[in-house]
This record gives C-alpha cells, structure tokens and sequence, in this order.
C-alpha cells in the first residue's frame, strides 16, 4: 500500500474510534451508566464498549487506507 494512504487511514480510524466512543457508550449502556450504575458487570461492559470502537475504528482506517492507495496509485490522467 502508498504510505500516503496508510497514514491518512490510520488518522481516520483513530478519530473514528474516538468520535464513536460516546455514541456506543449510550447505545449499549444506555442511561444506567450516566445515572446510578450498571450493576455487577459494568467494568465488562465498558471494556466490551472500548473493544467495539477499536473494532470500528479499524475497519474504518482498513477501508480509508485502501481507497486513498487506490486513489493516489491512480495518477494523472493524459
């Protein structure tokens, strides 16, 4: 792969597993965790919520690495 493409994928990805942190938290979680606690399993919860932003985080950098190498291998067109 370009390096180009690899260095813009891991940059997407990393702000994509932040950026999805929150939302994943509220999905899963939902209002228990926010207010009076989740009960005995809260600590494997949010592990499990950290796990699946990492997961999105990579699967977003994976495909913008491939599309910005394709991109770029591309080159001008005469």
């Amino acid at each position: 792969m370009n390096s180009s493409g690899v260095k813009i994928g891991v940059v997407l990805g990393m702000v994509t597993a932040v950026a999805s942190l929150l939302p994943i938290l509220k999905l899963t979680m939902g209002h228990c965790f926010f207010e009076q606690g989740c009960g005995e399993y809260e600590n494997l919860g949010l592990l499990g919520v950290v796990l699946a932003s990492c997961f999105v985080g990579f699967v977003v950098a994976l495909i913008a690495a491939r599309v910005c190498t394709m991109i770029l291998s591309r080159g001008p067109r005469n």
